[in-house]
């Protein structure tokens, strides 16, 4: 008959598993004591058995050879169903729930069995020890309580097993924190020798584990601070009260190379039930020094930049509140830093009615709180401002403001750089006066000179049309000369006057495509174009460009005159205007295949009135360059050649698609 299930079966199971001694191989002491179970009790069988959940499994046996058995026909699933008492069966023949086990009938022949269940501190039985006999028994008093006391040695074994498995769990786990930790760990007893090492605390100093222990503590510890340390030490283990510093200290440690390492260092007092040890949490601190050693160093330029520059650098919190003023602000505005600091930047420094191109809008906000809720919403840039001086006179500035956020992005105030352009304003006015000056001058010249150059020409060409025939040689070579020469200053006076309106010139922002501003310019030259059978390479796409059409217009004409003009001896003469858009800038040229230029004389060519060659081989003043040098300064462009006598030359041409044109 099989034995009931214990009502705690599922606990009893955990608890046997919790053992974790199925199925492992035999041991002395389990050995042991079936050895005087079965010398005790004069039987030749005798088991520790462990029940299952199918099985009865001996850990040790004396009289069989199997190993295990069904738990249905074990006597021990009968034992651990009364956990305080021996289970005894004297005869298995006269027992209804034996007779017929195969146990009893088989070859084992089994008629007497006496198990001591095998109960837990949780009162949960896992198995018996038990004797076994082929002839029916009984037991005396004094062998009764000798298989109570095996049984309870039994499982006080068992309890020693598990102690020891848990033991080596918490040892491990123990040393997966300490290989983990990002500290170097040092253990050291009551005489200071080091016990315990982890893995960065050989990386940090540089020993192998096997080195340091049994080694004094003191052999990390720099000699000049070997006292200190055995003071702290010492006071640690006197100490009952306390058994760890309050706060970790930054210090020096001695590397096995004999070099000092700055760490920060902890004492911690540990008591086992074995002994009295220190632990030394000790972290390295050498990246974080040199860290804060270039924060110094960067704090202390970003002072003296602050403290030396040569604008007004201010910073408020969002609400608009002074929080630093350089001294350049001080002599700017007239305040010393510490009677600014805290007020609010409008009320000292603003007029707060002003309003410029970047603040304008249609919204509620007006003046410089415009101007922040700009900046704030990512709006970048500088302006001019007029801020106001302790003394209550204006003061023109050139301002930027830019709004400082924080890692997770709220605003948290702003940086605020102002140059005193005051003098830039005077300067600007009296170059306007200038330019007003050389203009006026430009066109006196230009009316008192060109009056008597066209009555010089004027007479020159009636001698040579009326006179001729009375005239020598000579005289009719000398004529020549002098309407040449005529002509030529008549053109350097346009010249000259187009370089000036240049300079002088306000520029007019437009929007033009560049394919038909081209188009214009070659239209207005197709008859030279067909006269000397010009081959012309055009490559110019609708790029849409924003600036001043009427400058570009004259670079264009400039260059494309440049080109027929110097190739015109060519054959056949060949130009090329190519124009394409690269990440906003536009790059254009104009090539031809004329005489060309050595390169040594680049920088000249555009110099005004420089020219490389005769002006009886190529007519012109040598001004056309220059304008086209001074119009793409203007526009924010610039002009490169590239060239080679006898091999034509090349014009590069570098706009932005957006020009900030200059007065």
């Amino acid at each position: 008959m099989s034995a009931e299930i214990p009502v705690d079966e599922v606990q009893r199971l955990r608890a046997l598993r919790e053992y974790r001694v199925l199925d492992t191989p035999a041991e002395q002491a389990f050995d042991d004591l079936v050895t005087l179970a079965a010398h005790i009790c004069h039987a030749p069988i005798a088991l520790v058995s462990l029940v299952d959940e199918d099985r009865q499994w001996f850990k040790a046996r004396i009289g069989v050879e199997a190993s295990q058995t069904s738990r249905d026909i074990a006597f021990c699933s009968h034992t651990i169903l009364n956990r305080d008492e021996l289970f005894v069966v004297s005869d298995a023949h006269d027992d209804q729930r034996f007779c017929s086990n195969p146990m009893v009938t088989g070859a084992q022949g089994i008629r007497f069995y006496a198990g001591a269940p095998l109960v837990n501190s949780d009162g949960h039985a896992v198995g018996a020890l038990c004797v076994k006999d082929i002839v029916p028994r009984e037991l005396d008093a004094a062998q009764r309580q000798a298989l109570k006391a095996l049984g309870r040695q039994a499982i006080a074994l068992l309890e020693l097993r598990r102690a020891a498995i848990e033991r080596r769990q918490l040892d491990e786990r123990y040393r997966l924190v300490m290989e983990s930790v990002p500290n170097a760990i040092i253990g050291a007893d009551r005489e200071g020798r080091i016990v315990l090492v982890n893995a960065e605390a050989e990386r940090l100093f540089g020993y192998l584990r096997a080195e340091l222990v049994g080694q004094p503590v003191e052999c990390l510890v720099p000699p000049q601070l070997r006292a200190e340390h055995a003071r702290r030490w010492t006071h640690l283990l006197a100490d009952p009260a306390g058994r760890t510093e309050a706060v970790c200290r930054e210090t020096l440690a001695l590397h096995k190379d004999g070099r000092s390492l700055p760490v920060e260092l902890g004492l911690t007092l540990l008591e086992t039930p074995e002994q009295t040890f220190v632990l030394e949490s000790i972290t390295d601190v050498a990246e974080r020094k040199a860290v804060e050693s270039q924060l110094r160093s960067v704090q202390l330029l970003h002072q003296a930049i602050v403290d030396n520059a040569g604008c007004a650098i201010i910073s408020t919190d969002a609400e608009g509140v002074i929080t630093s003023f350089n001294p350049a602000a001080e002599r700017m505005f007239g305040h010393a830093a510490g009677d600014v600091i805290g007020a609010q930047t409008v009320e000292i420094l603003h007029s707060v009615d002003e309003e410029t191109d970047d603040t304008a809008a249609s919204g509620p906000l007006r003046g410089f709180a415009a101007l922040l809720d700009q900046r704030c919403g990512g709006g970048a840039g500088e302006c001019e401002w007029t801020c106001v001086h302790q003394d209550g006179s204006r003061l023109p500035v050139l301002l930027s403001v830019t709004a400082l956020h924080d890692a997770d992005g709220p605003n948290t105030g702003y940086l605020a750089l102002a140059i005193d352009i005051s003098q830039r304003r005077r300067n600007e006015e009296a170059l306007r006066a200038k330019n007003e000056e050389l203009k006026t001058f430009a066109y006196t010249v230009s009316h008192d000179l060109k009056a008597p150059l066209r009555g010089i020409a004027g007479y020159a060409q009636e001698l040579q049309r009326r006179h001729a025939d009375a005239l020598s040689e000579r005289a009719q070579f000398c004529i020549a000369q002098i309407i040449s020469a005529a002509k030529n200053l008549d053109r350097l006076i346009d010249d000259l006057l187009s370089y000036s309106r240049i300079v002088a010139q306000v520029p007019q922002q437009v929007e033009f495509r560049l394919d038909e501003l081209v188009t214009r310019v070659l239209h207005d030259r197709s008859h030279a174009l067909s006269e000397q059978g010009v081959e012309l390479d055009l490559e110019v796409p609708p790029i849409v460009l924003n600036g001043w059409e009427r400058g570009l217009h004259q670079v264009l004409c400039n260059l494309i005159d440049n080109a027929l003009k110097y190739s015109r001896d060519a054959r056949p003469p060949r130009v090329a205007v190519h124009a394409h858009l690269i990440d906003g800038a536009c790059h254009f040229s104009v090539a031809d295949n004329g005489i060309g230029f050595d390169m040594k004389y680049h920088d000249r060519i555009f110099g005004l009135f420089n020219r490389l060659v005769r002006a009886n081989e190529f007519e012109g003043t040598g001004a056309g360059l220059a304008i086209v040098s001074k119009v793409l300064e203007k526009l924010g462009g610039r002009v490169r050649a590239e060239s080679a006598p006898g091999r034509g030359a090349t014009f590069f041409i570098d706009l932005p698609q957006c020009m900030e044109t200059t007065a």
